[in-house]
C-alpha cells in the first residue's frame, strides 16, 4: 500500500500551492484536504466567519458538531500559515483532551493527504515556532497561555460558556495581528457569563445554530450521523417543555432567562461539575497512570469535611436505588442499584457507616423498612419525609418553604450559588442524568411568603423517570440540617470539632445552616 505524499508540509514549510489555494478558503481545505463532507449552511457560516472576521462567537444546540468544525478551522489555520500558533482552550483538561483534541487527532489521521507532524493528546508540532497546543482555561494556566505570541495566532475557545472573562482578555492580547483570529463556541448555559455578553458586543461576529438549523432535523432523517435528530428534539420538547431552561439551552441555543423560576440554574450545575473535573485532573497530573476511579479515591482521602450519605430507595423492579456519598462540599460519584431488597440496601448503609458516613434516607414507602433494618444493626439514619412541613427559611431570611423537599432542593441551590466563595461551593460529579434532574424542577412563590417546588409527580412525568439521582443528592444535606428531627435515634448529629471551629460561626451567619 503506497504512502500518501506529504504535500502540505515540506522542510518545515507549507508548500506555496497550499498557501495560494487554501489560505483564504477554509471550505476548500476542509473538503479537499480533510475530506469532510458533512457541511451544512450554518456550519459554513461559522467557518467563513472565522476566515473573514478577527473575532467570531458562536453558540449552538446539543449535537450540532460545533467542536468538530472548530477542529477543522484549527487545522486549516495551522497548515496554511507558516509559523502559525494555534492555542486551544476549554474549562477543563478533560474537555480539551477528549473533545476538541480528539476531533483534531481524528481529522489529522483521516485526512485525504498526509499532513505533517504527529498529534499528541494536546499538542501538534510542525516546527520550533509552528504548532497547535491545548490548555485548560484554569487560573493557574493564565501565565502559560499569555506566553504564546507570534506572527500568526489563532485562539480557539471551546465550551466557552464555562470560561472566565480573564481568559478572553488574554486571547485578545494574543491575537493582535491583522491575520490573527479568535473563535469562541459553546452552549447557551450561563446568561451572566462573559461568553454570553459577547453576543451583545459590536466587535464580534455572531453565529447561532439551533436544532432546527441542522440537516437531520430539517429533513427528519439521518443526513449526518451523530448529529442531533428530529426524534431527539421532539422527545425533549415533550419531556422538558418549550419554556424550560434545558429546552432553551440544548435545543434552541438560547440562554436561559435569568429570571426563570428554575430551582437550580443550569449554569450553576455546569460550573459545579466543571470544578469536579478540574480537581480530578489536578490529581491525575501527578500520575498519568491513575484511572479516574483511582483519582476519585485519592481526592476523597484528601478532602476534609463531614461525611454524609444521601439515599433514595426504590422498590424491587421500580426505578433505581441511588446512594449519594458526600464529604463536606465534595459530592462523590453516585452509586445506582436496581432490584435490591431492603436488607441489601440497609447493608450498604451499614458498610458506609463503618467508613464514617452518616446516612439520610427518604422514608416514604419502602425507605422506612430500609431505615428500620439499618437501625436494627445499630446504625442511625436521618429520616427524610419530603411532604412534611418546613419551618426553615432561606439564607437571606426572606422566605420559607412549603415542605421539606422544597427546603432540601433550595439548600442545594444555595450551596451551588456563585455568591459563595469558590472553596465553599458544592462540587458535583459529571453526570448528565443528575444535571437534567436538578435543572428540570421549577418553583413558585405562594401565599405566606413561601416557596413551593414543582411536585414530584409533575417532574417525573416530564423526565419520564423518577429523579432518583437528584433526590439522593439533596437528601445528603439532611444530615447537616438535622435534623429534621426525624433521626431514628432522635439525636441531632454533632459536627466534628475541627470543621466546626473553622467554618460553623461564619456559615451560620450567612446561611443559617450548619456547614
Amino acid at each position: 500500500m503506497s504512502k500518501r505524499p506529504d504535500i502540505l508540509v515540506y522542510r518545515n514549510q507549507p508548500l506555496k500551492e497550499c498557501e495560494w489555494q487554501y489560505r483564504d478558503d477554509p471550505e476548500a481545505f476542509i473538503w479537499d484536504i480533510l475530506g469532510v463532507r458533512g457541511m451544512f449552511k450554518k456550519s459554513l457560516e461559522f467557518v467563513w466567519s472565522v476566515a473573514q472576521n478577527r473575532k467570531t462567537v458562536a453558540r449552538g444546540c446539543y449535537g450540532s458538531a460545533k467542536t468538530f468544525y472548530l477542529a477543522c478551522i484549527a487545522l486549516w489555520f495551522l497548515y496554511t500559515r507558516y509559523n502559525s500558533r494555534v492555542i486551544t482552550t476549554a474549562p477543563t483538561m478533560r474537555q480539551v483532551r477528549d473533545l476538541l483534541w480528539a476531533e483534531i487527532n481524528s481529522l489529522h489521521g483521516n485526512a485525504k493527504i498526509l499532513l505533517g507532524g504527529k498529534p499528541l493528546q494536546n499538542r501538534l508540532q510542525l516546527g520550533p515556532k509552528w504548532f497547535a497546543i491545548g490548555l485548560p482555561a484554569s487560573q493557574k494556566n493564565e501565565s502559560a497561555i499569555q506566553g504564546y505570541h507570534g506572527e500568526n495566532v489563532f485562539v480557539a475557545l471551546d465550551e466557552a460558556s464555562g470560561i472566565r472573562g480573564a481568559i478572553f482578555e488574554l486571547a485578545e492580547r494574543l491575537a493582535v495581528g491583522g491575520d490573527d483570529r479568535i473563535a469562541a463556541i459553546g452552549n447557551a448555559i450561563d446568561p451572566l457569563s462573559h461568553y454570553a455578553g459577547l453576543f451583545k458586543a459590536s466587535d464580534w461576529a455572531k453565529i447561532v445554530i439551533t436544532a432546527f438549523d441542522t440537516p437531520n432535523v430539517v429533513y427528519r432523517k439521518q443526513i449526518i450521523p451523530g448529529m442531533v435528530s428530529h426524534e431527539w428534539v421532539e422527545e425533549k420538547r415533550k419531556k422538558w417543555g418549550e419554556n424550560s431552561q434545558l429546552y432553551r439551552s440544548r435545543v434552541l441555543a438560547e440562554f436561559p432567562m435569568s429570571s426563570e423560576n428554575a430551582m437550580i440554574p443550569l449554569s450553576w450545575i455546569e460550573a459545579a461539575m466543571n470544578r469536579y473535573e478540574e480537581l480530578i485532573e489536578e490529581v491525575r497530573e501527578a500520575d498519568r497512570k491513575l484511572s479516574e476511579e483511582q483519582a476519585v479515591e485519592i481526592l476523597a482521602e484528601r478532602w476534609a469535611g463531614r461525611k454524609a450519605l444521601g439515599v433514595d430507595v426504590a422498590g424491587t423492579g421500580e426505578d433505581d436505588t441511588v446512594l449519594a456519598p458526600r464529604i463536606g462540599s465534595l459530592h462523590m460519584p453516585l452509586e445506582t442499584h436496581h432490584g435490591l431488597t431492603t436488607q441489601e440496601i440497609a447493608g450498604m448503609i451499614v458498610i458506609r457507616h463503618r467508613q464514617g458516613f452518616e446516612a439520610a434516607a427518604d422514608v416514604i414507602g419502602i425507605g422506612a423498612g430500609v431505615a428500620e433494618a439499618a437501625e436494627a444493626q445499630g446504625v442511625p439514619v436521618v429520616k427524610v419525609v419530603g411532604s412534611e412541613r418546613s419551618d426553615k427559611q432561606d439564607a437571606t431570611g426572606s422566605f420559607g418553604f412549603t415542605n421539606k423537599r422544597t427546603e432540601l432542593y433550595w439548600t442545594q441551590r444555595e450551596c451551588l450559588s456563585p455568591d459563595l466563595p469558590i472553596d465553599e461551593r458544592h462540587i458535583l460529579p459529571r453526570d448528565e442524568l443528575l444535571m437534567e434532574e436538578l435543572a428540570i424542577p421549577t418553583y413558585t412563590h405562594v401565599v405566606g411568603g413561601k416557596i413551593k417546588m414543582e411536585n414530584k409527580d409533575s417532574v417525573k412525568a416530564r423526565l419520564g423517570r423518577s429523579p432518583d439521582r437528584a433526590d439522593s443528592t439533596v437528601n445528603s444535606l439532611a444530615v447537616e440540617t438535622g435534623a429534621f428531627a426525624y433521626s431514628i435515634t432522635r439525636n441531632e448529629p454533632t459536627q466534628p470539632a475541627a470543621h466546626q471551629d473553622s467554618t460553623q460561626s461564619k456559615n451560620r451567619s450567612r446561611t443559617g445552616r450548619r456547614w
